[in-house]
């Protein structure tokens, strides 16, 4: 499965999107370093991952965002 990322931001940030696995190891990173304001839109190919829970981080500066991903493959 194909999993579709999206966010906007309002200024030129620093930004680190990954994806971890339950137990909180680190899978891969989809996006690093400064990227400009806008709409940015990111595409995990979940086929490669066994069926199960997983999360998805966007740290934007200090603060830190995370989502629960479930891929039923």
């Amino acid at each position: 499965d194909e999993i579709e990322i999206a966010f906007s931001l309002d200024k030129p940030v620093e930004v680190l999107l990954s994806i971890y696995n339950a137990n909180g190891n680190q899978l891969e990173t989809l996006a690093s370093g400064k990227l400009e304001a806008g709409q940015h839109v990111y595409k995990w190919d979940g086929k490669l991952f066994k069926a199960g829970l997983y999360f998805v981080s966007l740290q934007i500066n200090s603060k830190r965002a995370t989502k629960k991903i479930i891929l039923t493959n």
